[in-house]
């Protein structure tokens, strides 16, 4: 098994100011590993970390911080959405795939992402008169 490796400046730049980002990426790495995704990088992981922090972030209507980068209750939403989108590489947009009598289908026992991010209650604010 490959180490997890950080290569790119920006990712490297990220995980250096937000060290829960490396701590994500590095369990979404040997998630990916143990289920045979082997075409994963330590970049990839990162990059996906991100994006499902934004993702949860957005559908929570929370806003990050530096002390704190989302609500540590949706760590496992993250760690989903983002070994959700690494299974789709390679068929980003496809819901379903057929070949050579090989039938896939990107719903998993969560559903789709929009699916795994249903279970994120949005914040409610008060309003100011």
């Amino acid at each position: 098994m490959e180490e997890f490796k950080i290569e790119d400046e920006l990712n490297k730049q990220y995980i250096s100011k937000y060290p829960i980002i490396e701590n994500l990426a590095k369990k979404v790495y040997r998630k990916a590993i143990s289920r045979n995704m082997n075409y994963v990088s330590g970049d990839d992981c990162v990059e996906e970390v991100i994006s499902a922090i934004n993702d949860v972030n957005e559908r929570r209507r929370f806003i990050s911080t530096e002390k704190e980068l989302f609500e540590a209750k949706y760590e496992p939403i993250v760690l989903k959405l983002c070994i959700f989108n690494i299974a789709k590489y390679g068929a980003e947009g496809e819901t379903s795939h057929s070949e050579n009598g090989i039938n896939r289908s990107y719903e998993g026992p969560d559903g789709s992402a929009d699916a795994i991010l249903k279970k994120i209650v949005p914040l409610a604010r008060g309003v100011d008169f």
